[in-house]
């Protein structure tokens, strides 16, 4: 399939675009009549005096544009930020004027809400964000504290490599009582060898230790997982992969509260960002080229992916968040200003208007995408590149720059439809606490026995507290009752308090309310408490829950301690054992064993910890002796006694791999999944960059083709297949015959340019991509450029020719001219078909 597309900008068959959205705009195009051709004379005259007019008209707009790009660009620095004025052909519109709030469902009232953005260079309180109307945020980081200016969210970001875990623990900890039912974002594009570059088994470990984690903190948390560069097919082969591994590794399908994926339109080859996801062993995926990075086409289709696997696998019920996209590519590429603007509101559109009902959110009225995340707040050169208008603030002044502008024009004139006032009081976490000495009968001094946590098998007095917020938009003005309540498995719910609470602020505007309550926690029976809004049920609960973690297993001296032949040494092997429940457990078990798991190796001797209390830590230390040289595996294994219920059985159990020999030797490592390719990846094309000076290797056939050394792609030559001395020869080409192994692959790609086209908007002049047989047999049309291609500028284009393996196949680049005197040039630069010999 070609990877080159008309340009359309209509979302994929079978979704349908609320009234309103980008795809129900009809189209811009003009039909002049006087384009016709005829047969009069007189006619033929008026049409060349229509064409001349024409191309005044034309010359007159271009300058106009590029004066308006000048200032637009000049505006980059300006000291105001005031909005910019946009040319009237380009003015603003309001698809939702007449058709209700867009993306408002019972989920999201405020539409606003749903739009976010990245900060990528400064702190977000350097920038006046308000104006942008903005609901959440985040800066790639853990965030212990954040910020929240203009009642915005945050997303707290954790890696899936090389997880700092002691220091991870700590602020999983503080951040979630700093900032409780917040969005937890697990992996920064895992698949990009560039980036995390994570296997499947390793993320799917990784995410479930940072899943138990933070639930364990804050049950009420949002963990999303996922956050690849694009929900391409071969990324949706690496989700695969993920899902399984953890179903080995845990026993049990991958908890997910949401997804969440970027959303670029990128390459996939081996050796070039983003790549080829780890475990996948093909050497390329879809090749858009970068000229197709804002396609929206191309963009929408792969939200519909990504929601059509999440219904395959069953997660429709889950949300779908866009943690990442924007344009990355610089203006010297062709994303100028109104590029990147028309861009960012298209998908606005596309994002608050997309719904299925097959495949949508159905607790979102089946919208596609819940929230959205705009790259970026303050990033002006990406990695090092030219200059990007996808800022929207300059990160040395902190002024607003035209993309900024331009968001906050979108917003503005969509105010009334976006921008929603509402309250949602709810309750954002409930906790259980230690009563004080004075209220518990201990002697106040004994401050062992005021903090001290409740066991199981021991009935004790807690205090339960909910914290009430306010995550509307605006402030609550009227007053509503909250409930706690109490429920023992046997018994009936009873109410613990109920109390007024009012006046909450606007979201992240001022303190929240906190109602409380003494219960006696049963000795054995499980149990809920639940925290209520009696007016709109809005509520939180929180179970008893029992779970052991078996978080790592080390090894000292080292696990590779030097033992020589015919030596012997004792190894501390020391277990980390955690509690993620809320209540405390007594005399855990941790038994080591070698060889193999519990029951299938060999035990090596147990240890018990005395106590372990809710969200506490400890280590189980057992002395190995006796361990001579060779390779040995050894297992942790942590168990309760058998009376005590535990809620997750398959967290309590970890491994690690030890060498003892007398001196280290380092070898090549085979990871499990790493992919080595089982073959050498070749170009076919002969002289396909041209470089020889000559056509060597190529036939010719028509208007002779000639070699240019002027702007080329890259390198001293390219080929130009359009030629002003052709007159009255419409047709030239080259080709070449090329022989693809069987069962290869083959990729080709070829870089291309259109200068001094027909300015006709219509398809007068082609040059046809296409594949013949050895016998002259058309097999398929890969690709057609003209003269509306124009832009002065190369593009790579790509397509995937596979089929075609084991067949000796015919390569032409065709070209055709209408009419007697042509202008069109295209040019045609670095021609390869790679395949894997």
């Amino acid at each position: 399939m070609a990877s080159r597309e008309n340009g359309s900008r209509m979302p994929a068959t079978g979704i349908r675009l609320l009234p309103g959205s980008a795809g129900n705009r009809g189209s811009d195009s003009m039909k002049s009549k006087c384009m016709n051709p005829t047969r009069s004379n007189l006619q033929v005259l008026l049409r060349r005096v229509c064409l001349l007019c024409w191309l005044a008209g034309v010359v007159l707009a271009t300058v106009f544009m590029l004066v308006s790009a000048v200032s637009a660009i000049a505006r980059e620095h300006a000291a105001d930020t005031g909005r910019i004025t946009l040319p009237a052909d380009r003015s603003l519109e309001d698809p939702a004027a007449d058709n209700g709030p867009l993306g408002a469902t019972a989920l999201y009232p405020s539409p606003a809400d749903r739009l976010g953005f990245g900060v990528a260079r400064g702190k977000v309180t350097d920038y006046d964000v308000a104006p942008l109307k903005a609901g959440w945020y985040y800066d790639w980081s853990l965030g212990e504290n954040p910020a929240h200016p203009a009642g915005l969210a945050f997303a707290h970001l954790l890696t899936a490599r090389n997880v700092n875990w002691d220091a991870t623990k700590a602020a999983v900890a503080q951040a979630t009582r700093n900032d409780p039912g917040a969005l937890w974002l697990i992996g920064n594009e895992p698949d990009n060898f560039k980036m995390e570059n994570t296997f499947p088994e390793v993320y799917a470990e990784t995410y479930g230790r940072l899943y138990r984690l933070i639930k364990a903190h804050d049950p009420a948390a949002v963990v999303a997982a996922g956050g690849i560069v694009m929900p391409t097919e071969l990324r949706q082969q690496y989700l695969k992969l993920i899902l399984d591994a953890y179903q080995r590794r845990y026993g049990q399908p991958m908890p997910v509260d949401a997804w969440h994926i970027h959303n670029y339109v990128l390459n996939e080859k081996r050796g070039v960002a983003p790549g080829v996801p780890p475990g996948i062993c093909v050497p390329y995926g879809v090749m858009p080229g970068f000229n197709k990075h804002d396609n929206l086409t191309l963009f929408s289709n792969q939200v519909v992916a990504m929601r059509q696997w999440m219904a395959d696998h069953g997660y429709r019920d889950k949300p779908l968040i866009v943690s990442e996209y924007g344009i990355l590519f610089p203006q010297n590429l062709g994303f100028d200003y109104y590029r990147v603007q028309r861009f960012l509101y298209d998908t606005f559109d596309y994002f608050l208007t997309a719904v299925s009902p097959t495949i949508g959110y159905p607790a979102d009225a089946n919208h596609l995408v819940q929230t959205w995340n705009w790259f970026s707040l303050d990033e002006t050169h990406f990695v090092g590149g030219g200059l990007t208008w996808g800022a929207l603030f300059d990160p040395d002044t902190y002024r607003r720059l035209p993309m900024g502008n331009a968001w906050v024009d979108y917003v503005a004139t969509r105010s009334l439809t976006l921008t929603v006032p509402y309250s949602d009081a709810r309750p954002v976490a409930l906790r259980l606490e230690p009563v004080p000495a004075a209220e518990n009968g201990s002697n106040p001094s004994d401050e062992a026995a005021a903090s001290r946590p409740f066991f199981y098998d021991e009935p004790s007095p807690v205090r339960v507290r909910a914290m009430i917020a306010n995550r509307g938009n605006a402030a609550m003005t009227e007053t509503v009752r909250v409930a706690l309540y109490a429920s023992v498995a046997g018994g009936s719910e009873s109410l613990l308090t109920s109390q007024p609470v009012s006046g909450l602020p606007a979201r992240y505007e001022g303190s929240p309310a906190w109602i409380e309550a003494t219960w006696t926690a049963p000795a054995t029976a499980t149990w809920q408490l639940r925290a209520v809004i009696s007016e709109t049920g809005r509520s939180l609960a929180i179970n008893r829950r029992i779970d052991v973690n078996l978080d790592s297993l080390a090894v000292s001296p080292s696990t590779h301690p030097k033992i020589g032949p015919g030596e012997t040494a004792a190894l501390t092997l020391t277990a980390t054992v955690e509690n993620y429940g809320n209540v405390g457990v007594r005399n855990v078990r941790v038994e080591f064993w070698e060889g193999g798991p519990p029951g299938v190796g060999r035990s090596l001797g147990a240890v018990t910890l005395p106590e372990l209390g809710p969200l506490a830590s400890q280590e189980a230390r057992f002395v190995w002796p006796g361990v001579g040289m060779g390779h040995y595996v050894v297992w942790a294994a942590a168990s309760l006694p058998a009376e005590v219920p535990e809620d997750d059985l398959t967290n309590n159990q970890t491994s690690q791999k030890i060498f003892a020999g007398g001196q280290q030797v380092y070898l090549p490592l085979a990871y499990r999944g790493l992919c080595i390719l089982p073959c050498q990846e070749e170009d076919l094309v002969r002289n396909g960059n041209f470089e020889t000076g000559t056509l060597e290797g190529w036939k010719q056939a028509g208007c002779n083709v000639v070699l240019t050394s002027s702007n080329c792609y890259y390198g001293q030559y390219c080929v130009d297949v359009g030629l002003w001395s052709c007159i009255g020869r419409p047709d030239h080409e080259i080709s070449q015959t090329l022989s693809l192994p069987r069962g290869s692959g083959a990729l080709l790609s070829y870089a291309w340019a259109v200068h001094e086209a027909d300015p006709r908007p219509k398809r007068i002049d082609t040059l046809d991509v296409e594949i013949y047989s050895s016998t002259g047999q058309l097999l398929r049309q890969v690709d057609t450029l003209d003269n509306r291609n124009e832009d002065e500028k190369w593009y790579t284009s790509y397509a995937d020719l596979g089929e075609f393996t084991g067949q000796t196949i015919q390569l032409r680049f065709h070209a055709h001219y209408r009419e007697p005197v042509h202008t069109t040039h295209f040019y045609l630069d670095q021609i390869r078909v790679e395949v894997c010999r």
